[in-house]
């Protein structure tokens, strides 16, 4: 007698098609109930647009690794370092298959994860902490492989901006009524590398002007040109009537994406 076929219900294909997919996972083997853990060595640096990595003198930058598929936090810490090489970094040609920011003390954030799967994660790279109020923060979505390292330079996350700091008048200080006064700020890429005129970051590429306002309304605007010191911009106002003001410097890089700023309120008195 012919053996009659077997039932097929739906019950029976959704338990065949999970069984098959534990089998290829791996997770059905002899011995391999669970998958095991594998250690994965993992580098990461956070660099500053057109210039170089973000290192301990900016203040560093903080570095979360985070699954994708539930956004659990795999790994959390600060890079730390030095800038990396200007020679390797700004003035040879990049050459494929070589490290150029992997060099003696640069800066990275360094990781070893334990994974028991292919798994997509996020960097964000947040930066950099010397300028809280500059901060700012990029995301790389990776591939993750167990057992596949990930080291010389690593994962490379870019973060676009410029720092800029007004350091005259201080912030909340009294200005004098009717008197002339000096605005002077500190203008840096975010690596903490200096502009300045004819410099590698030469300052004619780049636009920083301060504005007054009063009551949200602009009342004077003047370029910050170079003060004499790396880094350093300034400008003379004429003096301002009795009243509270808002110093707001805005600095532009041509040609690029990189711009900063900064604010600060002021009392004429």
């Amino acid at each position: 007698m012919t053996p009659l076929p077997a039932l097929r219900t739906p019950t029976t294909r959704v338990v065949g098609v999970l069984f098959l997919s534990l089998f290829l996972s791996g997770s059905l083997l002899p011995g391999n109930l669970h998958a095991q853990a594998t250690e994965t060595r993992i580098i990461v640096r956070a660099v500053s647009h057109d210039a170089k990595i973000i290192g301990s003198g900016a203040g560093g930058v903080r570095v979360v690794i985070r699954r994708v598929r539930d956004g659990s936090v795999l790994a959390d810490g600060v890079q730390t370092g030095g800038t990396g090489d200007t020679d390797s970094l700004m003035r040879k040609p990049r050459v494929r298959g070589t490290d150029p920011f992997d060099t003696p003390d640069a800066a990275a954030f360094r990781t070893t994860l334990a994974l028991d799967a292919p798994t997509w994660v996020d960097i964000t790279a947040i930066g950099p902490l010397g300028d809280p109020d500059g901060m700012t923060q990029a995301t790389k979505r990776v591939l993750l492989i167990p057992g596949h390292h990930v080291e010389g330079d690593g994962f490379l996350v870019e973060l676009t901006g410029l720092t800029v700091k007004i350091q005259e008048p201080r912030s909340e200080q009294p200005v004098p009524q009717g008197t002339p006064f000096t605005v002077r700020a500190l203008m840096e890429m975010l690596c903490g590398c200096p502009t300045e005129p004819g410099g590698l970051w030469d300052s004619g590429d780049f636009t920083i002007q301060a504005t007054v306002y009063r009551d949200g309304q602009p009342v004077a605007t003047r370029p910050l040109l170079p003060a004499g010191t790396r880094s350093l911009y300034m400008s003379d106002f004429q003096g301002l009537e009795a009243g509270r003001y808002e110093i707001h410097v805005v600095a532009t890089q041509n040609g690029t994406g990189n711009a900063g700023e900064a604010r600060i309120r002021v009392s004429v008195q």
